[in-house]
C-alpha cells in the first residue's frame, strides 16, 4: 500500500510502520463523508502591512484569501471535516497538486490560463539555522529547519485540534516526493480514534506569493489524497483552497494618507534603485511586479485626480529630464512626460518602436571625444550619470552600460552604424573594472583589455542559438535554448517569446506554447533539468526582422536568454529537384508524401526527390539537365543546401530545420557541375532515299574528372529519326527528342 503504509525514510528522520488485522466491524461503517480542505489562516506572526499578516483590505471568506497585492506570505491549514458517525481514522495523506500554483492556472476573468504573464506561487524557502528560527518565521511550533531552509509544510502535534492527538503514539508529518509535497498521519500501533464529532487540524502549508502574481489560483489536492479504517478510501470531497490576488492600485507609496510629490519622488528614487522612501511593492503602484515609469505615470495621474489610473493610457516619451542617463526614453503618462520635458509620442507607443538617435555626444559639446567616452563609462561604471546632458544611453536600449560606451567610441573614430556596433565579452585587469564587461573589440584594446569574441557573453545561463541568420516565410526555424550547468540552484523554468503571427510545433522536454503571450514555456524543474529544450517556429507572410526575447529563471531569479535574437528574412530559390512538378508515370515528382525521407522545398534534397526528379528527366517531364546533376551532387555532399548568389548556383551545406541562405560566395567551395563518364550503345533508324528502312548504332563515350560526385547526358535526335532502344541505364524523351543518361552515384568509365 501507498504511504504512510510502508517505512520511509524522511529529512532527518525514519517511521517503521506495521499493518495490523482488525477485527469484524472495525472497516469504515457507512458511505464516506470525511472531506479534507485547505484553508487560509492568519495565525501567524504580523506581514509586512498589517498585524494580521496581510496586506490592508485583505480578507478571508471561507476557503478563499483575497490580498490586495503580490509580494508577501500566506499560511493554510489542512482540515478534516464532516467526519461520519462511528466511522475511525487509522492513517490519512493529503498531497497538494503542486502544478494548481502556477500562474499559467490563475483565472482573471475568462478562465485559467486568462492571465497575462503572472508569477508562480512558491513554496516557502525560509532561511534557518535551527527549529526554532522556523517557529519563530512562521509562528507555531512544529516547524522544522530541513538543512538551511524550513520546511514549507509542518504539523503542530501539541494541538488539541490535531487529527491524532488523542493517541498516544499517533504520529504526522510534512514531506515530498516525486508525487509533491504531502500533510500525512497515521496511528502505527493501529489505533483506532473513534469519531470526534468535528473539525479536526492536519498540518500548516506556507506559500509565498511573488509581487507579480494576479488572478485567481485554485489550490488543489492531488488524487493521491486519501484516509484508511482497515481499509484504503477516498475522501468525500477534496476542497481546495483559493488564493485571489486583486491590484488596489495605490500611489500613496510612502503610506502617509495622500498622494502628492513626496510619492513621486519616492517612486523615482526606487526605479534608480533606492527604495528607502517606499517598500518596493508600495511603488508598483499598478501592481504589475515590477517599479518603473509606468507607476510614476500612475501616481502623476492619481495626484491630477484622474480616475481608473492604473488603466490610464501610457506612451512612448523621448527625452525626459527627470532620468539623465538612464534612458532616453520611458514609458509613462502624457503629464508625466510633458512635466519632465519629454515628448509624448503617443498613446499605446512603446520605447522599442522609437527611432534611436545613437547620439554620442553625451554632454553635448558638438564633438565626440574622449570627455564623452569618460561620461559613459562613468555612468556604466559607477552611476555617475549627471553630467550626460543628451543621456548616457547612446543606443538607447534602455540601459547605460558598456555596450554605449563601444558606440561613442565608435562615432570617435568616425564610423558608420555605431549603435549596431559587435560587442562581446572582455576582461580588463586594471583600472577598478568589473571582472568581465560586453563591450566592442576596439574599446577591450583600448583599455587594454583581452576581447572574447564578438557575441560572447560575460555571464550567461542559456544561450539561443539557431542554424543561421535568417528565416523565410513558411518554413520552420529550429531553436535551441542550451542551457549552462548551474553550480547552484534547485527550481528552473524558461520561458521564450516568439515573434508575433509565428507559429510553434514540436516543443522538447515537455514544453507547451502559452498562446496568449506568444511564450515556449518549459518547468519548472524542481530536481534535474535538460542541458538543451529546442522548438520549430515557422514564421508568417510578414518580411521585418523577427525577434525573440527570452528569460530562465533560476530560483524566482530572473536571467535573460543570451545571444541570437533577431532573423533577417531571405527567401532563396529551391534547387529544381524541390520544386514540385507534374507527375511522370512512375515517377512522383510532385507528389511529397512519396518522399518519407522528407518533404518537397525544406532546403535539402533526399535521394527520393533525386531520384523523382532524374526519372522526370529521362522520361521528358522536365529538360534540365543541370537541375539533375545539381541535386545529385547536392545530396551526394549532406544534402542540405545554399545559393551561391555571385555564381547563381547552389552549393551542399550544413543542415538544420528549415535551413536555406543566401550567401555572396561559395567560400571557395566547387560548385561547376563536372562532366560524367559513361558509355552507351544506341540503336536508331531512319527512312533512307530509296524507301528502305536502315539501322545505324551508334556509341558515345563521356569522360569526366576524377571525384565527380554526379552527371548526366543528352543527345538531341535528328528529326525524323525514331528510338528502338537504349542502353546503359538510359532513356529516350520523346516530348523533346533526346536521348538521356544520368548517374548520381559512381564515376566509373564505362564503354
Amino acid at each position: 500500500m501507498k504511504r504512510p503504509f510502508h517505512a520511509r525514510a524522511g529529512r532527518h528522520r525514519v517511521i517503521a510502520l506495521s499493518m495490523v488485522c482488525t477485527v469484524a466491524g472495525s472497516a469504515l461503517a457507512s458511505t464516506p463523508t470525511a472531506q479534507i480542505r485547505l484553508i487560509p489562516v492568519v495565525t501567524h506572526p504580523g506581514g509586512p502591512y498589517d498585524t494580521g499578516g496581510y496586506y490592508t483590505s485583505s480578507n478571508i471568506s471561507g476557503r478563499r484569501l483575497t490580498v490586495g497585492r503580490g509580494g508577501g506570505r500566506t499560511y493554510w491549514n489542512v482540515q478534516i471535516i464532516g467526519w461520519g458517525p462511528k466511522n475511525a481514522l487509522q492513517s490519512w495523506v493529503g498531497t497538494i497538486d503542486q502544478s494548481t500554483l502556477l500562474g499559467i492556472t490563475a483565472d482573471c476573468g475568462g478562465g485559467p490560463g486568462s492571465c497575462p504573464e503572472v508569477g508562480d506561487l512558491l513554496l516557502s524557502a525560509q532561511p534557518c539555522s535551527n527549529n526554532t528560527a522556523c517557529v519563530n518565521a512562521f509562528g507555531e511550533a512544529g516547524a522544522v529547519c530541513a538543512g538551511s531552509t524550513c520546511d514549507a509544510g509542518f504539523v503542530n502535534k501539541n494541538r488539541g485540534d490535531w487529527t491524532h492527538a488523542l493517541i498516544s503514539n499517533g504520529q504526522g508529518g510534512f514531506d515530498e516526493d516525486v508525487d509533491g509535497p504531502y500533510f500525512w498521519a497515521n496511528s502505527p500501533t493501529g489505533e483506532l480514534v473513534l469519531d470526534w464529532g468535528f473539525n479536526r487540524y492536519g498540518g500548516t502549508l506556507v506559500i509565498d506569493v511573488p509581487p507579480n502574481a494576479r488572478g485567481l489560483y485554485t489550490i488543489r489536492w492531488a488524487p493521491d489524497t486519501y484516509f484508511v479504517d482497515g481499509a484504503t478510501y477516498s475522501f468525500a470531497a477534496t476542497l481546495p483552497g483559493e488564493l485571489e490576488i486583486v491590484c488596489l492600485c495605490d500611489p500613496d507609496a510612502n503610506n502617509d494618507g495622500s498622494v502628492n510629490s513626496l510619492d513621486e519622488n519616492a517612486v523615482v528614487d526606487c526605479i534608480r534603485g533606492d527604495c528607502s522612501g517606499c517598500a518596493a511593492t508600495d511603488c508598483d503602484a499598478d501592481c504589475d511586479g515590477d517599479v518603473d515609469f509606468v507607476d510614476l505615470g500612475v501616481t502623476r495621474c492619481e495626484i491630477l485626480g484622474g480616475s481608473d489610473c492604473c488603466n490610464a493610457p501610457m506612451g512612448a516619451c523621448v527625452g525626459w529630464y527627470w532620468a539623465p542617463g538612464y534612458e532616453a526614453c520611458v514609458e509613462t503618462y502624457q503629464p508625466t512626460c510633458d512635466q519632465g520635458g519629454g515628448v509624448y509620442q503617443g498613446d499605446d507607443t512603446a520605447c522599442k518602436d522609437v527611432a534611436c538617435l545613437c547620439n554620442g555626444d553625451v554632454d553635448d559639446s558638438g564633438a565626440v571625444d574622449t570627455t564623452d567616452l569618460n561620461r559613459v563609462r562613468s555612468c556604466a561604471q559607477y552611476s555617475v550619470c549627471t553630467s550626460c546632458t543628451n543621456g548616457c544611453d547612446v543606443n538607447c536600449d534602455g540601459f547605460v552600460d558598456y555596450e554605449d560606451l563601444a558606440a561613442a567610441y565608435c562615432e570617435l573614430q568616425a564610423r558608420s552604424d555605431c549603435c549596431n556596433e559587435p560587442v562581446g565579452a572582455c576582461t580588463i585587469p586594471t583600472g577598478g573594472w568589473p571582472e568581465c564587461i560586453e563591450t566592442s573589440q576596439a574599446v577591450c584594446q583600448f583599455y587594454g583589455g583581452t576581447y572574447g569574441g564578438d557575441d560572447s557573453p560575460c555571464d550567461c545561463v542559456a544561450t539561443r542559438l539557431f542554424a543561421d541568420a535568417n528565416y523565410c516565410p513558411g518554413l520552420a526555424k529550429l531553436v535551441r535554448v542550451v542551457l549552462d550547468s548551474f553550480t547552484a540552484g534547485t527550481t528552473v523554468a524558461i520561458a521564450d517569446t516568439i515573434p508575433p503571427g509565428w507559429t510553434v510545433a514540436a516543443i522538447s522536454n515537455g514544453g507547451s506554447y502559452d498562446a496568449v503571450n506568444h511564450k515556449v514555456k518549459w518547468g519548472p524543474y524542481f530536481s534535474s533539468y535538460p542541458a538543451e529544450v529546442t522548438y520549430e517556429v515557422t514564421p508568417d507572410a510578414s518580411t521585418s526582422p523577427g525577434c525573440f526575447s527570452g528569460t530562465l529563471s533560476l530560483d524566482g531569479v530572473n536571467n535573460k536568454v543570451c545571444t541570437d535574437e533577431c532573423l533577417s528574412y531571405q527567401c532563396c530559390p529551391f534547387a529544381a529537384a524541390e520544386t514540385p512538378g507534374t507527375v511522370c508515370g512512375s515517377c512522383s515528382v510532385g507528389s511529397c508524401a512519396f518522399c518519407s525521407s522528407g518533404s518537397c522545398q525544406d532546403g535539402s534534397v533526399s535521394l527520393c526527390e533525386v531520384i523523382s526528379y532524374g526519372c522526370a528527366w529521362v522520361r521528358g517531364c522536365n529538360d534540365d539537365i543541370n537541375g539533375v546533376t545539381r541535386a545529385g551532387f547536392i545530396w551526394r555532399n549532406g544534402e542540405c543546401y545554399c545559393m551561391d548568389e555571385a555564381a547563381q548556383n547552389f552549393f551542399p551545406a550544413a543542415c538544420g530545420a528549415g535551413h536555406t541562405c543566401c550567401i555572396g560566395s561559395a567560400a571557395g567551395m566547387e560548385v561547376q557541375t563536372a562532366a560524367g563518364s559513361e558509355s552507351a550503345l544506341l540503336h536508331v533508324t531512319r527512312p533512307d532515299l530509296r524507301g528502305k528502312t536502315r539501322q545505324w548504332e551508334l556509341s558515345v563515350d563521356l569522360a569526366p574528372p576524377a571525384g565527380t560526385a554526379a552527371y548526366a547526358a543528352e543527345v538531341n535526335l535528328p528529326a525524323g529519326w525514331t528510338v528502338t532502344a537504349v542502353g546503359e541505364d538510359g532513356g529516350y524523351d520523346e516530348q523533346h527528342r533526346k536521348i538521356k543518361w544520368g548517374r548520381i552515384s559512381e564515376t566509373r568509365r564505362r564503354r
